[in-house]
């Protein structure tokens, strides 16, 4: 499972989504709006050490942007980002 820009999960840790805690992965972007939301809306913050979950490096994302989330918070697909190539990662089972 990946998670990126979450703004929260309804899960207290990465155990209770139906996957080992190794094999839950998140990442949320420097300028991405959501952090103002995280723990805030849907619960525990995927990206936090306590939640358990293999957190990855994202770009920091454009600045600005529409409010309130802004650009960042759509740049995680970006062809050459960080985060996608992380994802591909993923799917390649190479994390």
């Amino acid at each position: 499972m990946v998670l990126v820009g979450s703004p929260g999960t309804n899960a207290q840790h990465a155990s209770e989504l139906g996957f080992l805690p190794e094999n839950v992965h998140a990442s949320t972007a420097k300028n991405d709006g959501i952090t103002g939301l995280t723990d805030l809306t849907h619960g525990a913050d995927p990206t936090s050490p306590e939640f358990g979950a293999t957190v990855f490096e994202s770009n920091e994302g454009s600045e600005g942007g529409q409010r309130p989330l802004g650009a960042a918070h759509s740049e995680y697909f970006k062809d050459g980002s960080l985060s996608l190539k992380y994802m591909g990662e993923v799917i390649a089972a190479e994390h």
